[in-house]
């Protein structure tokens, strides 16, 4: 899609909110653009603007079109949020959908421990989805 294209020359020439700004188009359209809404919530979890991704990722859970990796990024981004039992219910959800997945278990194990529900030794480093991982 056009729209992603010229978000990442945007984004390639540090102009972060033209970017933002074009990607958030992408969820206004009929239909949704999965592509720019993906390409949306990557940007915006790389500046840690992490109450704008759980925007993004209710807006589309209620088009109907979330997936476990829209989870996950919903569930880090309450992680980070220190909305711990939002954050544990969600990536319980993301879980569901994808029960392999060992970035969503290892994120799970982050929150429990931080509730104080699990052992926080040796937890690994939670790393995020990218285009080349999960969808």
């Amino acid at each position: 899609e056009h729209r992603t294209l010229l978000a990442a020359i945007r984004r390639g020439q540090e102009r972060t909110e033209e970017a933002v700004a074009i990607l958030r188009e992408g969820l206004d359209a009929v239909p949704l653009d999965p592509a720019a809404a993906s390409d949306l919530l990557e940007l915006l979890d790389d500046q840690e603007r992490y109450t704008e991704v759980v925007e993004v990722c209710e807006r589309l859970e209620q088009a109907g079109v979330a997936s476990s990796w829209t989870l996950f990024y919903k569930g880090a981004a309450e992680f980070e949020l220190d909305r711990l039992p939002a954050a544990k219910a969600t990536l319980l959800a993301a879980l569901a959908l994808r029960p392999g997945e060992r970035a969503i278990k290892d994120l799970i194990d982050r929150v429990a421990a931080r509730l104080g529900q699990g052992d926080t030794t040796a937890l690994p480093i939670c790393s995020r989805p990218r285009k080349s991982g999960m969808r």
